[in-house]
């Protein structure tokens, strides 16, 4: 068993004049690891919050935004046979009223660590509105998860060519929600 703890800050702005932080997100998160033969499972939780957000573009004018996450892996090393990992994530935004949760679930086989080694993964997510800023990672460019209720399915394929280089291709599709 190995406990974790992760603290963060992520500078979102600052001023480059008085080189004072601005709009930054803080964030924790607790977890466990456990290793049991070739298998490792892991649990955690986390907990992300804005400060002196008002302004920013895409989230709420009063700035306040706070995010509880969860979320859950199952690794196989290769030593076990072909590698093989489960993940599930599920949040909230804590501070929205409605349109709030976001979760997905995925998994992938092989690895592609060494020249020839093959990885295929799968992941299904649904993402509510108001879940999350998406802006904060590189979702919009890479899923289109942006400013709407949204399923998605992503399909990946990735081959190892040697040294620490990897060719990948993915395959992303998304469907709008119904919304009442």
């Amino acid at each position: 068993k190995k406990f974790f703890l992760n603290l963060g800050q992520h500078v979102l702005a600052h001023d480059p004049a008085t080189k004072s932080v601005g709009a930054s997100v803080y964030g924790a998160q607790p977890g466990l690891s456990i290793n049991a033969g070739d298998s490792t499972v892991t649990v955690s939780a986390a907990y992300y919050a804005f400060g002196k957000a008002a302004g920013i573009d895409d989230v709420p004018a009063d700035g306040k935004y706070s995010i509880m996450d969860l979320y859950a892996s199952f690794n196989r090393k290769a030593d076990a046979g072909l590698p093989l990992s489960f993940w599930a994530d599920f949040l909230r935004n804590l501070d929205a009223d409605d349109d709030a949760v976001a979760f997905g679930a995925g998994l992938s086989l092989g690895s592609c660590k060494k020249r020839g080694g093959v990885q295929a993964s799968l992941a299904l997510m649904s993402v509510d509105r108001n879940a999350l800023w998406i802006d904060l990672g590189d979702a919009t460019s890479q899923s289109g998860l942006y400013d709407e209720n949204m399923t998605a399915t992503i399909l990946g394929l990735s081959a190892g060519l040697g040294g620490r280089t990897t060719f990948a291709a993915s395959w992303y599709y998304k469907n709008a929600k119904d919304i009442d």
